[in-house]
């Protein structure tokens, strides 16, 4: 997706909460996930810098994003680029800027939401905008639901980044439309990240959870290149913090990586 030579978290989220936040939203953190908390995780841990994922609480309001993006004192060395939150209302010059603090995606966080009509002018247009800047579009939806926004947007984003596995339905992914979906549709354009498999995965914990996570991927292998596999620790876990922790995931990403990379 971009990236530079080195190790980086392909999902993470940083957030304040004195500020306002959507009204009718699924979760309202308990405690802020500063950047220099994790940059200081991420230090620790050797990791090189990450992609700064907008969360869904704040909507499209991405003011937090963007100073964090442009803190680069603060950073200690880090690299980080940015996933926002945008539509149609969004203005050129908030895009542009935006852009210009690092921006390289836009993600739609469709769970349990309404589907927006993404072959409507406003959102074609919008989309379009967005791909001539180069920016990836990044959707978080439960599988059952990914095959009908599959159609639409694989033909409108340059590159289409699919979170959490899919989110297969009941954890099945074999049995999972969205899967099968994805299985159909052409293309080099289409990423998945595999990240946060306890979403994908519920019911789950420990060993079984990897066990899950990593026959995942044997699948998923099956269909993406290994740079099209994307390994995210999806840090501070929001609404599954109990028991995480950043060694989980990289412990995740170690064995991961060993299936991604082996020839199928």
């Amino acid at each position: 997706m971009g990236q530079s030579a080195g190790l980086f978290d392909g999902h993470a989220h940083v957030f304040c909460t004195d500020g306002p936040m959507v009204p009718g939203r699924r979760y309202t953190p308990e405690h802020a996930a500063p950047l220099a908390d994790y940059c200081a995780i991420l230090k620790r841990h050797g990791v090189d810098g990450a992609l700064l994922v907008q969360p869904s609480f704040l909507g499209t309001d991405n003011s937090y994003l963007a100073a964090c993006l442009a803190a680069v004192g603060e950073h200690s060395g880090l690299v980080f680029k940015g996933v926002a939150m945008t539509d149609p209302e969004t203005s050129l010059a908030e895009i542009d800027r935006l852009d210009a603090a690092g921006v390289v995606g836009m993600r739609l966080n469709l769970i349990h939401g309404e589907l927006p009509d993404l072959g409507s002018v406003a959102w074609r247009a919008h989309l379009a905008e967005l791909a001539r800047r180069g920016w990836h579009i990044e959707v978080q939806i439960e599988g059952p639901r990914l095959p009908g926004v599959l159609a639409v947007l694989k033909d409108q984003a340059s590159r289409l980044v699919i979170d959490h596995f899919g989110l297969p339905q009941a954890g099945r992914i074999d049995t999972c439309p969205g899967y099968q979906a994805v299985l159909a549709t052409p293309g080099d354009h289409i990423y998945m990240k595999v990240s946060a498999p306890y979403r994908a995965f519920p019911g789950y914990q420990g060993a079984e959870l990897a066990a899950q996570a990593r026959s995942a991927i044997r699948r998923l292998r099956e269909r993406f290149a290994p740079d099209r596999l994307v390994w995210g620790s999806d840090w501070p876990w929001t609404r599954h913090e109990t028991g995480r922790s950043f060694d989980e995931a990289l412990s995740w990403r170690a064995e991961w990586e060993a299936v991604v990379t082996d020839t199928p």
